[in-house]
This record gives structure tokens, C-alpha cells and sequence, in this order.
């Protein structure tokens, strides 16, 4: 019998823990032997692994990892969207779901071009669940039997990621994964590895600060000025402050090519982007998991890696076009329209013009929440929809009231999210998916 190949997970703090983990969950032992040689780093140089998007929950599931505990280990504390606001009056929130239902058959966007609407997002709030429970500090969970309205909203986490990179260690030692110390990594494993994932953690860029304030927001805030951009979030335990200028952000930028290489697969070469995006949590996600759908079946590797890089290099592209037409919309000096990307100007082109965008298979950023940034941006499509000639101004104002009404019902059933963290999660009780909750046994 084939003795298993080696495969080497090297760095210091939370990366090479989510790759340890998650290469044990998805390689058969018989086959690779997975050593994880890491070091813990502190918090400060980890602050953007603090915001994770909703897509997590289900890598959670993979790496079999309980919602309530991860909740109790790593003093989570859920996040329904992002608040952006800047000095140019937006002011608005983007949630993990669109911003009303279609009428008719006509999608909400195009009711409200018909309606003439223009200029503030968050004029639209009460057709938005998750934007209402962010503003008033609510939460449950969505409902899957319930009304569209109360369960097509979705949630993210706001966690300290020093005790989630000891869950993930946890979890990978459950799958077989030897961990070590990084100083116990030999040159010769090295040279014998058949593949070595680096995941050395880069400088940290921006400050982060402890605040006076301890509520507890169920959204992170993001504040855009000329100068600085500054991100609130918070655990269980503590509310920080990271803040970041235009200097700190140009560091913090390089044009990535051959992430993998050679046998080597540099996820110390990923870009870093603003929490805006779940940052880089949600990229090793999706880099680990465009990986092995490209796992090696030879010894040369050459084809998958070229297909590899070539996906990877889109994906940034996608995520860098997000982030700076928010910023460039917003004023921030570091960034403005003139620089946009020509597939960044072509994207604000088409919305601008006729509210569309185009969408790729296995897009990696949700559709809702380029929508929500756009429009709450400032950016009104002036082109009509055709279809939306059908809808009257009383259907669409029919429409709004009767959504208002399941909103406002459902949030004065909703407990603030502290007591519902307390009650539920922290308790004797754990979460259900419909927010119904059992007894821990």
C-alpha cells in the first residue's frame, strides 16, 4: 500500500488554523498526512478575521462545528449587515438580502424606479427586516416557515478570532491533523512535502482601539471620510474601533499573481480588503475551496495551477471593483472615480443607466449586497424598466404598507440582541434554524 502524502500547513496565527481544519475535514487520511505547523499571534494582527459573513455558518456545518458553541467559545455576536456612512450624507444598511419583494412579478428595484425614488437607501428600511432589527438592535433568527419577509434574511458574525483559531485547531486535531509547534518544522519535511500551504500572516495594517461604549450592535458600522475609514465592531466582551488611512490602505494593497506556485499554494499572498467584505475570512474560504475542486490527480500540477491563479486573479478583481467604488463614492482620498478599473466604470455605467449588473456563476460577492451598496451610494438607475409600466403608484404604496405591517409585527415580537444571546445562547438553550430553541442536554 501507497504511503499517505505529506502535506505541510505553516504560519502563525489564524490562517493556517481554518486550513488546517478545513484540508483534514476534506482529505481522506489514508491518502494525505496533514501536519499544521503554527504559532498563535495576537489579536491586533487578526482584527479583520472579527467580521465573517453569513456564508460561514455553513463552513461551520462542514468542519462540524455547532452554531452554539461556536457562539459561546468565540463571543459571538451576530451581525444582519453592514452600516456605511460618510461625510457625504449616505447612510444606509447592507444586509445579507434585498431590499423588498418583486411586485407582480416586476423585482422591487424596478417598482421603485416607477415610483421615482432617488437619493437615500434608508428611506426604504421598513421593506427590509434585517435593516429594522439593525437600526433598533433585534434579533432572531429567520423563520423558514414563515412569510417570505421573516425568512429570507440571513445573519454574519461579529466573533474574537484568537478563540476561534483555537476551535479550528480543536476541530483539526477531531480529523487527524498533527499540530506542532512552527519551530519545530524541519527543512527536510519541508523538501519531502508533496504539497506545503504557506499561510504566514502580513503586517498588520490600520488601528485598532477599545471603546467606552459596550452595546451591543447586531451590525457593523463602517464610517467613510476624506482622510480616515473607521469600522466599529464588537464581541460579547469588548467593542473596538479599527481605523485605517489612505497610506495604510495602499500598503495594504498588492496585485497578486501566482498565489499558487510550484507546490506551494501563498495564501500569505492574499490581497487585504476592508471588512466591507468579510475580508480575508471569506477569501480563504473560497481559495481553499477553489483548491481542492483543482486538486492535484498528478505530479506536475501545472494545468490546475494556471487555472487556479486565472480564477483567483477574477475573484480580486471583483472584490477590489466593490470596494473601490464605495470608497470613490464616498470621497475617501485614497481612491477616486478617475482610478476605477475599466470593468468598475463599465459596472457603475450599466447600473446607472438601466439598473442591471452582471452577475457571475458562483459569483463570491452576493448580488443583494452590490445592489444595496450601489443604490444606497447614490447611484439611481435613470433608464425605466419596461416591465415595471404595469405597476400603478397605489400597488406599489399597497405593497410598502403591507410590508411594513409584517416588519413592524415581527420586530416587536424580536428580543434585543443581548438578551437573546444571554437567554439562548449562553444559557441552558441552543438556537433552532426557525428561532424556536431546545433545551441542551
Amino acid at each position: 500500500m501507497t504511503s499517505p502524502r505529506d502535506i505541510i500547513v505553516k504560519g502563525s496565527g489564524f490562517a493556517a488554523a481554518l486550513a488546517g481544519a478545513y484540508l483534514g475535514r476534506m482529505l481522506p487520511r489514508h491518502l494525505y498526512r496533514i501536519s499544521c505547523f503554527t504559532d498563535a499571534k495576537p489579536f491586533k494582527s487578526e482584527v479583520h478575521f472579527a467580521l465573517c459573513h453569513s456564508d460561514l455558518r455553513e463552513f461551520n456545518r462542514l468542519l462540524k462545528i455547532k452554531e452554539v458553541d461556536f457562539i459561546r467559545y468565540c463571543d459571538v455576536v451576530f451581525s444582519v449587515g453592514d452600516r456605511v456612512s460618510d461625510e457625504k450624507g449616505h447612510d444606509y444598511i447592507n444586509t445579507y438580502c434585498p431590499y423588498g419583494l418583486s411586485i407582480n412579478g416586476v423585482s422591487f428595484m424596478a417598482a421603485l424606479q416607477k415610483s421615482g425614488a432617488s437619493g437615500q437607501l434608508s428611506d426604504w428600511e421598513d421593506c427590509n427586516l434585517a435593516a429594522k432589527m439593525a437600526r433598533e438592535g433585534k434579533f432572531l433568527p429567520p423563520d423558514s416557515q414563515g412569510r417570505p419577509v421573516i425568512g429570507d434574511y440571513s445573519y454574519g458574525y461579529q466573533i474574537n478570532p484568537v478563540k476561534y483559531r483555537e476551535l479550528l485547531l480543536q476541530q483539526a486535531k477531531s480529523f487527524g491533523v498533527f499540530i506542532c509547534p512552527l519551530s519545530n518544522l524541519s527543512k527536510s519535511e519541508t523538501d519531502n512535502a508533496f504539497l506545503i500551504i504557506e499561510c504566514d500572516t502580513p503586517d498588520f495594517n490600520g488601528r485598532l482601539t477599545e471603546t467606552k461604549d459596550h452595546h451591543m450592535e447586531n451590525h457593523v458600522h463602517h464610517h467613510i471620510s476624506d482622510n480616515v475609514i473607521t469600522t466599529s465592531f464588537n464581541t460579547q466582551d469588548t467593542r473596538f474601533e479599527l481605523t485605517m488611512s489612505p497610506d495604510e490602505l495602499i500598503k495594504s494593497r498588492k496585485r497578486v499573481v501566482d498565489i499558487w506556485e510550484d507546490r506551494t499554494l501563498y495564501l500569505s499572498k492574499l490581497p487585504s480588503f476592508l471588512p466591507f467584505l468579510g475580508d480575508v475570512s471569506r477569501i480563504l474560504q473560497i481559495s481553499l475551496g477553489r483548491f481542492l475542486k483543482l486538486f492535484p490527480s498528478g505530479e506536475t500540477m501545472g494545468p490546475e495551477r494556471t487555472e487556479f491563479n486565472n480564477t483567483m486573479n477574477v475573484l480580486f478583481s471583483r472584490f477590489s471593483d466593490f470596494q473601490s467604488i464605495l470608497l470613490a463614492s464616498s470621497g475617501f482620498k485614497g481612491q477616486s472615480i478617475d482610478t476605477l478599473s475599466e470593468n468598475a466604470k463599465f459596472k457603475l455605467k450599466l447600473f446607472s443607466a438601466r439598473g442591471r449588473l452582471s452577475v457571475l456563476d458562483e459569483d463570491t460577492l452576493f448580488q443583494d449586497h452590490w445592489v444595496s451598496m450601489l443604490l444606497g451610494q447614490g447611484y439611481w438607475p435613470r433608464g425605466l424598466n419596461l416591465m415595471s409600466k404595469s405597476l400603478t403608484d397605489s400597488e406599489i404604496q399597497s405593497f410598502r404598507d403591507n410590508y411594513k405591517q409584517v416588519v413592524e409585527k415581527a420586530l416587536s415580537q424580536m428580543p434585543e440582541t443581548s438578551d437573546f444571546i444571554q437567554k439562548t445562547c449562553l444559557g441552558s438553550e441552543t438556537i433552532g434554524r426557525d428561532g424556536s430553541s431546545t433545551n441542551v442536554r
